[in-house]
């Protein structure tokens, strides 16, 4: 029996705008030909403007949605979608550092696999 993590992506969300804001600083602070400062700064304003609405959804969708169907993995690029109860043989937590994660142990993680796309599946 494989185990899978479902964890929020808040953190990463959050990087990722810690890094496209750490961009444009090294741009304001290095760039001095206008065609070298311009055009790379207006990358990464419109890479931090096509963030912002995955942050908002981060901070506003709650990241697992339990029902009577099963557990939702909602937000991310690449959300986990679904799984049954039915399907769940085991739930454990995992403490890191960083995040608590929460493990899924499915009767058979390969019929899970199977119904993701095949970006996800990766």
């Amino acid at each position: 029996m494989e185990p899978v993590a479902i964890a929020a992506n808040q953190k990463n969300v959050a990087l990722n705008a810690a890094v496209q804001t750490a961009m444009i600083v090294f741009l304001l602070l290095f760039a001095n030909l206008v065609a070298f400062f311009v055009l790379p700064l207006l990358v990464c304003v419109a890479a931090w403007l096509l963030s912002v609405p995955q942050w908002v959804r981060s901070l506003t969708t709650p990241a697992l949605v339990a029902d009577e169907y099963g557990i939702t993995d909602a937000p991310g690029a690449v959300p986990g979608g679904l799984v049954y109860w039915n399907e769940i043989a085991a739930i454990e937590t995992i403490d890191t550092p960083a995040e608590t994660l929460l493990l899924l142990r499915l009767h058979d993680t390969p019929a899970y696999l199977a119904r993701l796309p095949e970006a996800t599946r990766q």
